[in-house]
This record gives structure tokens, C-alpha cells and sequence, in this order.
């Protein structure tokens, strides 16, 4: 994900006053039209180094495009920019909400008939999407 790469590249050139700090917030991007709000927490100990919670923010509202239409067209937003990752070593992670799980299914068919692996993390109502470096790793389903 860009924004967790700008978080890492953030962090290694600003490291002196992260170091310096207990805990520091910030936030990075936006990247398409998304930012990621971070906490950061430093440890004593060498080998803890520093630990980073971070959660996911749209810059507005609505999002992005219908599923409807960004399945329909090639040239949607959604489907050029899915083009780019090969089949055979990607997988989707798509995050649900409990309100679109007829959507994620319609979503799950169309990407298993392209051919690429996907995997469902399903949210509660209102969570963000977080991330942090004791996240597990996507499994496709």
C-alpha cells in the first residue's frame, strides 16, 4: 500500500526526531484521495525500536464508484488501476462492511473470473480500516 510505504520513508528520513519523542502523531498522503492518520509509540528497548498504529482516512464523501459501474467498463478508475497487478502473485483484499456483503459477492465472482485471489476482512459498522505491524497477512479464499 503507497501510504504505508510514505509512512516508512517519513520515518527514515525524519528517524532523529522520532527518536527524540515518546509518542508522536501525524499523518501522510493523501493518495487517491486517501490519508493514513498514525500514532506512533517508542520503546525503551533497542530491539522494540518504534510501533505505529495507523488508520485509514477518506479525504471525502462519497468514495470512489458504484461497484456497478466500476465492474462495467474497462476503462473505469477501478479496473485500470486493478490491471496493473499480475494475477498469479497478487491478491485482493477487499474490507466489508456489513451492509455490502451482497456488493463483496458480486465484487468475489468477477475477480475469480479474471483470474486473481481474493480475500474478505470483514468490519464492524464504523470501524476504520487500521493498519499496524502486527497485521496477518491476506489469505485468499
Amino acid at each position: 500500500m503507497e501510504l504505508i510505504q510514505q509512512l516508512r520513508r517519513n520515518l527514515h528520513e525524519d528517524q532523529n526526531r522520532y527518536a527524540r519523542q515518546q509518542t508522536s502523531v501525524g499523518k501522510v498522503g493523501p493518495i487517491e484521495n486517501f490519508e493514513l492518520e498514525f500514532l506512533l509509540v517508542r520503546h525503551e528497548t533497542h530491539a522494540q525500536g518504534i510501533n505505529f498504529h495507523g488508520e485509514v482516512v477518506p479525504q471525502f464523501e462519497p468514495m470512489g464508484q458504484l461497484l456497478r459501474e466500476a465492474l462495467a467498463s474497462p476503462q473505469s478508475e477501478f479496473r485500470r488501476k486493478l490491471s496493473v497487478f499480475r494475477r498469479d502473485i497478487y491478491t485482493v483484499t477487499v474490507w466489508v462492511y456489513p451492509d455490502s456483503f451482497e456488493e463483496y459477492h458480486e465484487l468475489k465472482r468477477f475477480l475469480h473470473d479474471l483470474g486473481y485471489s481474493i480475500a474478505a476482512r470483514p468490519m464492524n459498522m464504523g470501524v476504520p480500516i487500521s493498519v499496524s505491524p502486527y497485521g496477518t497477512r491476506s489469505s485468499t479464499q
